[in-house]
């Protein structure tokens, strides 16, 4: 055939079927736009800037979808459409000569015009109307709107893709039809009757159910994080279930009409059910269509119409009030004083009607199907992840409850006034294994600053303990993403709305105020205004602003200082008046008063406790005083002192000042300190308390201990520690649970307490181990105290309302028989209850020394080191490892090194010692023994000549962390007279990577000092690049892990380059430990690394040996 027939020829039929075309093309073109316009949406930058843009892009993503799935069906029963019209023309192609092949080709090149054309058409109306559609969006979610021309790539790349499946689809089931069917039947097809569709009754029931389940959906659920996730199901659901309705469900209730003889043979029902029967074959799926197009333009119209109207109410339900200010933070004592620097504030500046302020702290908590809750961290990655079962839980104390309502209520500790949704959920709460008694549902409880939240609400109202019980558990479980305690308050202004307004007048849309502190005090707001958007403070935003107000802040301070106000002495007085702490100037004798504040010059209690304090003061140096050639200043600690008459406590500081007039002053200031104070006993009972039971914790029994062996030693009596251990307590845990197992735990501890001579001696050290400290006085009745606490576990245990035995494994260690140091006397009575456990539980054994063999020899390492550590540590001694200069190969430098010489047990190596000495907390002693005699030693070498020979001396992470390490270390170095550039002070990585903040005052420190700092086992921590580049570092020392396989590990090779280049770049040198043979000098040496310590060139010897063979020396490659 001639070239271009079969494209000329679909043209022809294109143009000649116009009337069954041109709708079919419009409709594709319209599913094309409207595909487009979402995605346009979807894929615009500009709508990720906004706020929420997360529920906005989730909502366009399931349009995105619907209309994918819709346009499937549509397309594909409008072609269906189309084939049926035309098989009389494609039967007389066939007879006229044309085979199959060359119909299906004309087909093909008909269907990619009709394509191209939809596809084009589409684009261009899409490109039209994307805009308009952004901007109606924009405009229905009050987001200003920038005007712009923008083609988006991607949505045309997608629309492609999806449409291009459809027309392929579409294609194959035209050339499936022309295939299967003869050219009789399509030239017949039109005069053909149809034929009397079946009862498809499973694809009618699969109808129902999708129907029915999606609807079910959309109206049992209620949590709205469900509901975000289930939309897209339930919207799927109807949709199926209404293509399956409407063509086979319809069939199959036209179909049980007709069996019902006498309703289908009257006159009227026969005739319309038989109509209807055949039409409905035809048009079930257009009908199907409409019904779904129509229902959800219904459905956004009626939901567009309702949230745009009821915008203004919602606003005012989530922000009642006029102002509302938070403040977070972690201490109660905080936040009090914050409340009472803004109350103060908003009285002397604003116009108020009322104001309500309130300290609570929210969390999230999970439930389970017990109905418990627990605190627990959740994936949060996407919707379908989450668990229905979240809840917001607010926690109040009884003080703010009261506040704010103005009811007086008391509630003990476990007992809680409850508020869920407006719902009564029992007489009991578990959060999270404690059980709380509810002493009233509450019908309504809005806290300050409470709005609409995505979860259900719980809200408490408890006691202190509980509040503080309760933000320590959610500390521990969420750390660094742990909700902190807030202070919210709630302004409603007074005046005019017109007055509230005022900003709109000036067409304000949007504004953030930043307070500028000068000197401790708000003086100065900068507020940033926008006029033209309601513009959406992300955190880039609100970075930039606090980064501006910081400068700002800056430059008002330095005008401050540079203007010398403290210089005039009214300005002075009118400072130290506005300060809430009594401030009074005597001078230097105590007896003249220069100058008081309001608060001492008004308050009786201050005044007294200030003129009493500088007395006693002026007494103690005068009977105290220094020679005068001591210039030697110490910084002077405060002073607690409680004042009888007024019952409070008061923080007294004293400072020697050179006042206005340029004579001596003691200058002295009283803080008010009794509600530290209470905190503090506070803190002590739940320092020295067990939570669960309310028996005496490890540390309160260690304490009580110790006191009780002293008496007895000093008394010449003896007493007696019983360790107690659960038989099998797991299994009341695994098979009841863990709240019938804490149940247990608190019958347990009652009874103990119950047992005559106990009460007040019974501890709970942790898990099912509890102690008994029988004191002296009770001694003589040890057998009967033993025989009550075994006839206590021989005795049932009723646990939900049934008998449950739980025996008890028990150890007996007398003092000062045994031992008269606490941890010793405890191990052993732990030592001889786990006998007891290997004899069969449920009994008791006294300790017995010559069964414990280990644990003896192990005390007698442990008894040694400390006579070692108490006699001055002489028996430790210092060896020095020699450290090279790779270029030179001289000795540079060296590392001191500790060994123990011990005279009962003979030289141990570091490996055998150290974690002991760590564990008893006396490897302190030992780091400053060693840290002094390498400075000794070091001094000794630098004045024989190596004036720059240096030590490296390890400072242990327990050294570190000891809060006088700094001046510890400067002591040492000017006790020695080293010149500290010539100490090398060595950290661990795993030290430096944690609480970098410490870390770097700890460095610093140090450094001020003067010796330089080098980094000990680099790169057996994590993050160690990340850090790296924030420590003051002298000198990194690689690990020895990465150098033992070095030759041939080129991961360890480029490692090592790695720190090499970085050294370089930060200005650091490199260290290398663990050199073992000359293959590994060779590779290191080519690297470029400075230095390297090894037994290639020397193993730790003591100081003489090393002065002779290394000091200064060239070492040669054989060494």
């Amino acid at each position: 055939m001639r070239k271009g027939f079969f494209a000329r020829l679909a043209v022809v039929n294109i143009r000649k079927n116009k009337q069954i075309y041109v709708p079919y093309i419009l409709a594709s073109l319209f599913n094309v736009a409207m595909l487009y316009m979402m995605l346009f949406i979807n894929h615009n930058a500009g709508m990720k800037t906004i706020c929420h843009s997360g529920d906005v892009l989730m909502i366009t993503t399931m349009g995105v979808g619907v209309i994918v799935i819709f346009s499937f069906i549509f397309l594909l029963y409008s072609n269906s459409f189309l084939m049926k019209r035309r098989q009389k023309e494609l039967g007389l192609y066939n007879i006229l000569g044309l085979e199959k092949k060359h119909i299906s080709r004309v087909m093909m090149l008909e269907n990619l015009f009709s394509a191209l054309i939809s596809f084009v058409g589409g684009i261009l109306v899409g490109i039209l109307g994307s805009k308009l559609a952004l901007l109606l969006l924009l405009k229905l979610i009050k987001v200003p709107a920038s005007f712009g021309f923008e083609v988006s790539v991607p949505a045309i790349r997608i629309c492609l893709e999806v449409f291009g499946a459809i027309f392929v689809l579409i294609l194959l089931v035209n050339i499936r039809k022309v295939y299967k069917t003869n050219p009789i039947q399509l030239l017949h097809a039109q005069n053909a009757g149809e034929k009397e569709p079946k009862a498809k009754w499973l694809m009618a029931v699969a109808g129902f159910i999708c129907l029915f389940i999606g609807y079910y959906i959309a109206i049992t659920t209620e949590s709205p994080l469900s509901a975000l996730a289930l939309f897209f199901v339930a919207v799927v659901l109807v949709m199926a279930g209404t293509y399956l309705l409407f063509t086979a469900g319809s069939i199959v209730v036209l179909k049980v009409l007709r069996w019902n003889k006498k309703f289908y043979y009257k006159t009227k029902n026969f005739t319309a059910v038989s109509g209807m029967l055949y039409r409905m074959k035809q048009n079930a799926v257009g009908l199907a269509s409409i019904c779904i197009l129509s229902t959800g333009v219904l459905l956004m119209i009626s939901s567009t119409v309702c949230l745009n109207s009821g915008l203004d109410d919602i606003m005012n339900k989530r922000c009642p009030a006029d102002v509302n200010v938070l403040y977070r933070g972690n201490s109660y004592e905080d936040l009090e004083k914050m409340r009472e620097k803004l109350l103060e504030k908003i009285e002397n500046q604003v116009s108020y009607e009322k104001i309500n302020t309130e300290i609570a702290f929210s969390s999230t908590l999970v439930g389970s199907e017990d109905g418990s809750w627990k605190f627990a961290n959740v994936d949060g990655s996407s919707l379908m992840a989450m668990p229905a079962s979240l809840e917001t839980l607010t926690v109040v104390p009884q003080e703010e409850y009261a506040r704010v309502t103005g009811e007086e209520i008391s509630l003990a500790p476990g007992e809680v006034l409850a508020y869920h949704n407006g719902k009564t959920d029992g007489e009991t709460l578990e959060i999270h294994n404690k059980i709380y008694q509810v002493k009233e549902w509450l019908k309504n409880y809005q806290y300050v600053g409470d709005n609409f939240s995505s979860m259900d609400s719980l809200k408490l109202v408890v006691n202190d303990e509980d509040f503080f019980a309760l933000f320590l558990q959610q500390e521990e479980v969420y750390q660094s993403a742990m909700s902190l305690m807030e202070l919210e308050t709630d302004v409603y202004l007074s005046g005019s709305e017109e007055e509230k307004y005022a900003l709109e007048a000036f067409g304000v849309r949007s504004s953030v105020v930043v307070p500028i502190f000068i000197n401790d005090s708000c003086a100065m707001y900068f507020a940033v205004f926008d006029v033209r958007n309601e513009l959406c403070f992300d955190k880039v935003r609100m970075q930039f602003i606090r980064d501006v107000s910081r400068i700002i802040q800056s430059i008002a301070q330095k005008k401050v200082t540079n203007n010398s106000l403290l210089s005039s002495y009214e300005v002075l007085r009118d400072i130290l008046s506005s300060i809430g702490s009594g401030i009074m100037v005597f001078d230097k004798h105590g007896d003249e008063i220069y100058f008081e504040n309001d608060v001492a010059r008004k308050t009786d209690e201050v005044r007294r406790t200030i003129q009493k304090c500088v007395k006693e003061r002026v007494i103690r140096q005068d009977n105290a005083k220094k020679p005068e050639n001591d210039e030697e200043t110490e910084t002077e600690r405060p002073i607690e002192h409680y004042d009888p008459e007024s019952g409070l406590w008061f923080e007294i500081k004293f400072s020697d000042l050179t006042w206005i007039d340029g004579s001596a002053v003691i200058v002295c200031t009283a803080v008010d300190i009794t509600q530290k104070k209470k905190n503090q006993q506070k803190i002590e009972y739940q320092a020295n308390n067990d939570f669960l039971t309310g028996l005496y914790n490890r540390m309160k029994c260690e304490l009580d201990l110790r006191n009780i062996i002293r008496d007895a030693v000093c008394s010449n009596q003896k007493g007696a520690l019983m360790f107690i251990d659960l038989d099998d307590f797991k299994h009341i845990n695994d098979g009841l649970g863990h709240q019938y197992g804490d149940l247990l735990l608190q019958q347990i501890a009652a009874g103990l307490q119950g047992i005559p001579g106990l009460r007040g001696h019974c501890y709970r050290m942790g898990g099912d181990e509890f102690v008994v400290i029988v004191k002296p006085e009770q001694f003589i009745g040890i057998s009967k105290i033993i025989k009550n606490v075994v006839a206590l576990f021989n005795r049932p245990w009723y646990l939900r309302g049934t008998e449950y035995f739980c025996t008890m494994s028990m150890g007996v260690a007398t003092f000062p028989d045994n031992s008269d140091d606490v941890h010793e006397i405890v191990k052993m009575a732990d030592m001889a209850m786990y006998d007891a456990k290997r004899s069969g539980k449920n009994r008791y054994n006294f300790y017995d020394g010559s069964k414990n063999h280990n644990t003896v020899q192990r005390l007698d390492i442990e008894n040694n080191m400390r006579q070692a550590v108490a006699s001055q540590i002489h028996e430790f001694v210092v060896f020095y490892q020699p450290v090279v200069d790779t270029v030179t190969q001289k000795c540079m430098s060296c590392e001191a090194l500790v060994r123990w010489d011990s005279k009962a047990l003979g030289f141990m190596g570091p490996g055998d010692f150290i974690p002991l000495a760590e564990y008893l907390g006396l490897i302190t002693d030992i780091g400053d023994y060693v840290l002094e005699e390498a400075c000794r030693q070091c001094k000794i070498w630098n004045d024989k000549g190596y004036k720059d020979f240096h030590i490296n001396v390890n400072l242990s992470v327990v050294q570190l962390l000891q809060q006088n390490v700094v001046e510890n270390v400067g002591r040492i170095l000017s006790r020695t007279g080293v010149n500290p550039r010539n100490i090398v002070l060595e950290i661990t990585e795993s030290f430096a990577i944690n609480d970098m903040e410490r870390v770097l005052k700890i460095i610093s420190g140090l450094k001020a000092l003067g010796p330089r700092i080098a980094l000990d086992d680099f790169g057996t921590g994590y993050s160690s690049l990340n850090y790296i580049k924030q420590l003051p570092l002298n000198i990194i020392k690689v690990d020895k892990t990465f150098i033992d396989d070095i030759v041939e590990d080129e991961y360890a090779q480029a490692f090592v380059k790695l720190i090499v280049d970085l050294s370089k770049t930060i200005g650091t040198q490199i260290v290398v430990e663990g050199i073992e043979d000359i293959e590994q000098y060779n590779l290191l040496k080519e690297i470029g690394v400075n230095y390297i310590q090894g037994y290639y060139f020397g193993k730790p010897v003591p100081a003489k040996q090393f002065e002779y063979e290394y000091l200064g020396k060239v070492l040669n490659d054989n060494k």
